[in-house]
């Protein structure tokens, strides 16, 4: 563990090369280069007074980094919002009011506020007006993905009661289609925990889309298709699990030393408990959703917030090939993983 006694709020890799990892809290944004047991505090400008209670974050590149601070839509409270362009070792505001933040690539990324969807194409410099219909009525958006050359985006929103809801652009955010999954049981999809999309990979195709997962199960939209599949949590007709979804990731990092079936899926879970809640560990699933087995077992009931899987140096630890990474309600929760399939 890292950062003990630390309820982090995001975690953001930057995958290749030195593989990049940010975390953040509500009030600081911590950064490892592939060493995560060590980890350097950036200055970044102090949290609004009161502090905001979340924090989100993205890499566009190795030189840039974007960090948004919110307490959510309803507070009404000013919202934060900043760049670094030298690596983390400054930061100027943005001057947005963002909820949530993904970099497409260097140059390219998308927001969500309170009342849409905005796109930067000069690496968070300038920012477009809400982009005309990104908004579902009656929800808030609060996550957004897209595809690395920036064209397929997709933001999620919810209602009051939890509802989720997709809207699809196949232009870069000019025009949206809703493409909310109707096979949810009961017809309404719960806000998915978070949005995942997998590039169409060289020789792996059929793994290209949209990922997203919550207790109902997890859903995958390939990539120029409006049909979703579907692996529900519990069969038809028995009660829903009485666990939440806190974090989703999806790895895509095949190696020609070992073969994976892909993609292979990591969540975390949590229910409310007497003491209210409660993280209940981290699953993986090497066959969409159909079948799930814990990962580690020293986590505890930490909250997790965020999952990433980094490369990891196998001269510290031979026979290991990656790391997988939490952010938690008590710090940094890491796993060296070995070859998961020979």
């Amino acid at each position: 563990m890292g950062l003990s006694k630390t309820y982090l709020r995001d975690m953001s890799l930057l995958a290749g090369g030195n593989n990049i990892v940010l975390v953040a809290s509500s009030d600081g944004v911590w950064k490892s280069s592939y060493d995560y047991t060590n980890w350097e505090k950036l200055q970044v400008p102090a949290a609004d007074n009161p502090p905001p209670g979340n924090a989100r974050l993205a890499i566009g590149s190795a030189d840039v980094f974007y960090l948004a601070r919110h307490t959510g839509c309803a507070s009404g409270l000013p919202m934060a919002s900043y760049r670094s362009t030298d690596g983390g070792a400054t930061w100027s505001p943005m001057n947005v009011e963002i909820t949530s933040i993904h970099a497409s690539n260097a140059t390219v990324v998308y927001a969500t506020t309170c009342s849409g969807v905005l796109k930067s194409t000069d690496a968070g410099a300038t920012w477009s007006s809400e982009l005309a219909g990104s908004k579902v009525e009656n929800s808030d958006p609060y996550e957004v993905t897209s595809s690395p050359d920036a064209e397929s985006v997709y933001v999620a929103s919810a209602s009051e009661g939890g509802t989720g809801h997709l809207k699809r652009s196949t232009d870069g955010g000019a025009t949206w289609q809703e493409v909310t999954p109707q096979s949810a049981p009961d017809g309404q999809l719960q806000s998915p925990a978070a949005l995942d999309f997998v590039p169409a990979l060289e020789g792996r195709p059929q793994e290209g889309g949209l990922y997203m997962a919550n207790s109902q199960g997890v859903w995958f939209l390939p990539f120029e298709s409006d049909d979703w599949e579907f692996k529900p949590s519990v069969p038809a007709g028995q009660p829903q699990p009485d666990y939440y979804v806190t974090a989703f990731y999806v790895d895509t990092t095949y190696s020609g030393d070992y073969n994976k079936p892909g993609p292979i899926m990591y969540e975390a879970r949590a229910s409310f408990g007497n003491q209210g809640p409660q993280g209940l560990g981290v699953f993986r699933s090497a066959n969409l959703g159909a079948t799930w087995q814990q990962v580690g077992d020293d986590i505890g009931k930490r909250m997790v917030t965020g999952l990433v899987l980094a490369a990891h140096d196998t001269a510290a630890t031979p026979g290991m090939v990656e790391t997988l990474l939490a952010t938690t309600s008590d710090g940094i929760w890491a796993v060296p993983m070995p070859p998961p399939f020979k």
